[in-house]
């Protein structure tokens, strides 16, 4: 019998890093992630944010397809917050995200960060690599 213990740390961000994600919002897009999440298999470990970005702490199994995972996160998400907004502005996600392996060892500490993102912004104490976005996103 085969074991496996793979975690993923995620981080995406909103289109120019608006500050969009209000907490009505937020919370339905964290609902609809871990939704999304469970239907493809995914056990997510730690799930917490901004009002620019989303962290993401999972656990899945060795057929895991990261690039669809966030692919249907970020697009039902989006939609559901056009929405929400009555499509009265445009919410979008910037292309891209940042995804990082974690060490089992390692990852109460990663679900601590997570979990108390909006007091590490707010001191002053984020870890920059933990931060990633992908893409650098240029005004053009």
């Amino acid at each position: 019998m085969s074991q496996w213990q793979l975690y993923f740390h995620i981080v995406w961000a909103t289109k120019h890093r608006q500050p969009l994600l209000t907490l009505e919002l937020e919370q339905a897009v964290f609902r609809c992630a871990l939704t999304v999440a469970a239907e493809l298999g995914c056990e997510v470990v730690g799930l917490n944010g901004m009002p620019d970005h989303v962290h993401l702490l999972i656990r899945s199994g060795p057929q895991f397809n990261l690039s669809r995972l966030l692919k249907q996160i970020k697009g039902n998400t989006s939609a559901l917050a056009n929405d929400m907004n009555q499509h009265a502005a445009s919410f979008r996600w910037q292309e891209g995200y940042y995804a990082i392996t974690v060490t089992p060892s390692h990852v109460p500490k990663v679900q601590a960060y997570i979990k108390h993102q909006k007091e590490h912004h707010r001191a002053g104490t984020t870890y920059p690599n933990w931060e990633e976005t992908g893409e650098a996103e240029t005004d053009s």
